[in-house]
């Protein structure tokens, strides 16, 4: 395992394709990430590679602390299951999560680990992307709950229905500070949803123009293409 400089604030960590790859298990990652301290922004690709996980069931559970940490990015997130809850980052305030699949049905282990790591770092996180990732309604539910500071909320391609988009309506105080609102290839909610979830947040906050293409403060919206 590599030993890094620990003044470091940004670090990209991506595994090629290899007859021969052994992944890194959580206790690798905590091994390789534990002097960093400063680090602010990492990104960590896994290729996708069926039948191949990142630890055992035996395996002790790890923390991985990166008290600095303000942006994480992981790319292959089906292996991800037990290394997602071992983050403990504080200050993290952007979370992008992407598939290497199309699109990945949501997991008991998936769901309990991402809130998991929301529930560490949950007080000053503002931006939350899933690219080809889903997690079941009570999942979102309990996300949306968590995430008082979300600005923007970024889906490409879930199973987002009705019930669950409409939490995100007013009164309700889930995300109160949800300004943008991106769901490029989300087909399971319709139009009236969204209208009705643009409508309740310009008239919490005194706006008077309630177009879904708002261009005021929140501009919420619904596109379907890349």
């Amino acid at each position: 395992i590599p030993i890094f400089p620990p003044h470091l604030r940004a670090l990209v960590l991506e595994t090629s394709e290899s007859s021969e790859w052994r992944p890194l298990t959580p206790r690798g990652y905590s091994v390789l990430l534990s002097n960093l301290q400063e680090l602010q922004s990492l990104t960590i690709t896994i290729p996708h590679s069926p039948g191949r996980h990142l630890h055992s069931p035996s395996e002790s559970p790890y923390v991985i602390s990166l008290p600095n940490l303000t942006a994480l990015i992981i790319y292959g997130l089906e292996s991800f299951d037990s290394l997602l809850g071992s983050f403990h980052a504080p200050s993290l305030r952007a979370l992008h999560l992407r598939s290497s699949e199309d699109h990945f049905n949501p997991t008991d282990g998936l769901d309990t680990s991402f809130l998991t790591l929301l529930v560490n770092c949950s007080p000053l996180l503002e931006t939350l992307e899933l690219h080809d990732i889903d997690f079941r309604p009570e999942t979102f539910s309990m996300c949306f709950e968590l995430l008082k500071g979300l600005r923007e909320l970024r889906l490409h391609d879930s199973h987002i229905d009705d019930e669950t988009l409409g939490l995100l309506c007013r009164p309700s105080e889930f995300c109160p500070r949800l300004s943008r609102l991106d769901l490029r290839w989300c087909q399971n909610f319709n139009g009236d949803t969204l209208v009705k979830l643009v409508h309740s947040r310009n008239a919490a906050d005194g706006y008077a123009d309630t177009s879904v293409h708002n261009g005021k403060t929140v501009p919420l919206y619904k596109t379907t293409a890349d």
